[in-house]
């Protein structure tokens, strides 16, 4: 719900095949499909479901974040267990995909990069710093400038993708969009520290005891 409008915010397989698309409004998608059955999002469900999901993401790796709705592994201290980069996401997509709705990987250098990544549906298995900016250059800024009144600056300036921002000179891209973006871009391309707090699996006592029935 915003304001008097409802959208669709996830559609499952049958909506898609009816033209349902995410961010259509709820009017639009029951003209395409007058059968169509909405439910009421749940931000309380999809935020235990996501605490359930993080937990499970241990298996992998023991510095697993949550950044806001997404899931954020921490994989360079996993690879070699697992036999490589391109295992181990093998097997984090097969888990992953089995849990959840339409979900997105991406492996990045940064962890702004890698959220932006998945967010914006882009799955990438990048590994080294100097080729960020090649990988997420043909994303639209939109991805990374969430804010409506900054949307409309950048459509004013004829910016479509990170590859324009990040063409612009810093000064000037600090004075017109503010300085807290320049640090996003700076996290983005891992020229700004960004640690992350990696959740806190509740504590687990498992003792056995064994009784002498002679």
């Amino acid at each position: 719900q915003q304001g008097q409008m409802r959208k669709v915010i996830t559609p499952n397989y049958s909506a898609q095949r009816s033209g349902v698309q995410a961010g259509m409004t709820l009017t639009a998608a029951q003209a395409l499909n007058p059968a169509l059955q909405a439910l009421s999002r749940d931000i309380a469900a999809e935020s235990d479901r996501l605490q359930h999901l993080a937990l499970l993401a241990g298996n992998w790796t023991p510095a697993v974040s949550i950044v806001e709705n997404s899931l954020l592994l921490d994989i360079a201290g996993s690879t070699r267990l697992f036999g490589g980069v391109a295992q181990l996401l093998e097997q984090i997509r097969a888990w992953i995909t089995s849990e959840a709705l339409s979900p997105c990987v991406s492996v990045m250098p940064t962890p702004a990069g890698a959220v932006l990544c998945a967010r914006a549906g882009k799955p990438l298995c990048i590994t080294a710093k100097e080729h960020i900016r090649s990988a997420i250059r043909e994303l639209p800024a939109r991805a990374l400038v969430t804010d409506a009144k900054r949307q409309r600056s950048l459509n004013r300036f004829g910016i479509n993708t990170l590859g324009d921002l990040l063409r612009l000179p810093r000064d000037g891209l600090a004075r017109r969009l503010g300085p807290d973006l320049v640090q996003q871009l700076d996290k983005l391309l891992g020229q700004h520290p960004d640690p992350q707090t990696a959740i806190t699996p509740p504590p687990v006592f498992l003792q056995r005891i064994v009784f002498d029935t002679g």
